[in-house]
């Protein structure tokens, strides 16, 4: 074998070592290049004190035939006993090759026909007899190799409930590679709790040290307690001079005065290319249209920061998060009959719902259904909702909810009252393209007792955001 063949080989022998390891869990040793008598185990796999698995990695630019694989296996039951044994056979099988693989199955598996026995002429068949044969074929490509060694890895992470970026993966996957072309060389091993430690902390050690760099960007509507934050962020939009506390001033409109100037501020400030986190000292209306700025057509990377008892916290969005969090309880009230117009009503942080029929009954506006939500388990408290990801999986299950209206519902309007984190609103309005026009409503906080509310901004329709 020339030096560029022998090379590869060991590279395959390398890849091959990480997969059988990600992929198999009945192991507590692997070992690269196991010493036998005969130097024809390649990796060897130990489970309670004892080798139950050899294996013999071989790999050609052209294919493999009948003869190859009939004096390897030969060679390799010959050279080691233990229970299983497995040729991986990197490249492509021509037809007789096929036909023995295919035959050693069928003799394996007592059914042997006329055609497989002829195939199996010439081979001792008796050396079958008691133990387990595997075939694997796998692309002669390194690319595609090490593509599946990254799918076993991603499934391994996935599992182990971690979160990496593909550039990351590929890293880690790369090192555990060379680390096994090492130990080759050592006629070592590697035990499986250090293997699975170790990988362990280098995802973690990763995961801290990558974490992206996210620029931050804010939106203020409120004096108090923000006397710093235009200091403290770099990309702000001031509007503390459009509202008298949380009301909007006299002559102002909140589509062409607030809701306007947060789309142009958002989108004119921010690049595909560069990662952000939200601040939002805002009113859920502002969070709800940020979040529809930044839709999933959007491209952007931002996820809001989110008030809590334990201080503000990035409420992003693990994809990887299998965690069973609280739903949503979501009943549909038939309220004026003939009246196509909805509200749909969160109570998350609070329960509002009763507050929404007064001012519904109070300003005359007919609705023809209530959506009436609430996380199961909580009547509305500030701890419902646990972070970004259980965030973003509630926005989607009232998304969901709206969409029980009729075809006649969903071309009136959806009003929306929610008393819920703006972290909530954020994640709401990147769902929202599907609600059709809609009102969303700000509470009376001043005068909480009169259970008031405020029209602000609308979407559709004359005057209405796009």
């Amino acid at each position: 074998m020339g030096g560029k063949e022998g090379g590869r080989g060991y590279l395959y022998q390398g890849i091959v070592a990480v997969l059988e390891a990600l992929e198999r869990p009945d192991w507590d040793r692997i070992y690269v290049e196991f010493p036998t008598e005969g130097d024809k185990v390649d990796i060897a796999l130990r489970s309670a004190g004892e080798i139950t698995d050899a294996i013999q990695v071989k790999s050609t630019a052209n294919s493999f035939k009948k003869g190859d694989l009939s004096k390897w296996l030969s060679d390799i039951i010959a050279d080691y006993p233990c229970q299983r044994y497995h040729l991986i056979l990197i490249g492509n099988c021509a037809a007789s090759a096929v036909g023995f693989i295919n035959a050693v199955h069928k003799f394996q598996t007592g059914k042997l026909d006329a055609g497989a026995k002829k195939q199996l002429d010439g081979f001792e068949t008796k050396s079958l007899v008691g133990i387990q044969i595997n075939f694997k074929v796998l692309p002669f490509d390194p690319d595609s190799l090490k593509g599946l060694t990254r799918e076993a890895f991603w499934k391994y992470t996935y599992e182990a409930g971690h979160s990496l970026d593909p550039p990351h993966a590929t890293l880690l996957v790369n090192a555990m590679i060379e680390e096994q072309l090492l130990q080759s060389t050592k006629n070592g091993y590697t035990d499986r709790t250090t293997f699975k430690q170790a990988l362990d902390d280098q995802i973690k050690i990763l995961i801290k040290r990558c974490t992206k760099i996210r620029r931050e960007i804010g939106i203020l509507c409120f004096p108090r307690g923000a006397e710093q934050v235009p200091k403290e962020i770099p990309i702000l939009l001031d509007l503390r001079e459009k509202f008298d506390g949380r009301f909007l001033k006299s002559g102002l409109n909140w589509n062409d005065d607030i809701g306007k100037s947060v789309q142009d501020f958002l989108r004119e400030n921010t690049d595909p290319k560069q990662a952000y986190q939200l601040i939002l000292d805002a009113h859920s209306s502002i969070a709800f249209v940020a979040g529809r700025v930044f839709d999933t057509k959007s491209g952007v990377d931002i996820c809001p920061i989110q008030k809590t008892n334990a201080g503000s916290e990035l409420w992003g969005i693990d994809k990887l998060d299998q965690t069973e969090y609280p739903g949503m309880h979501v009943e549909h009230i038939a309220r004026d009959k003939g009246s196509f117009d909805s509200a749909l009503v969160l109570n998350v942080s609070r329960y509002i719902y009763s507050d929404v029929v007064h001012y519904l009954k109070e300003q005359r506006i007919p609705i023809g259904r209530i959506i009436n939500s609430t996380i199961n388990g909580f009547s509305g408290t500030s701890f419902a909702i646990q972070n970004g990801t259980h965030a973003a999986k509630l926005a989607s299950i009232a998304c969901d909810a709206s969409r029980g209206r009729d075809n006649a519902e969903k071309r009136a309007y959806l009003h929306i009252f929610a008393a819920a984190p703006n972290a909530f609103m954020f994640y709401l309005g990147q769902v929202s393209r599907s609600f059709g026009r809609c009102i969303l409503y700000e509470y009376d906080f001043e005068l909480h007792d009169t259970c008031s509310y405020t029209p602000s901004i609308h979407f559709g329709g004359k005057g209405g955001l796009e």
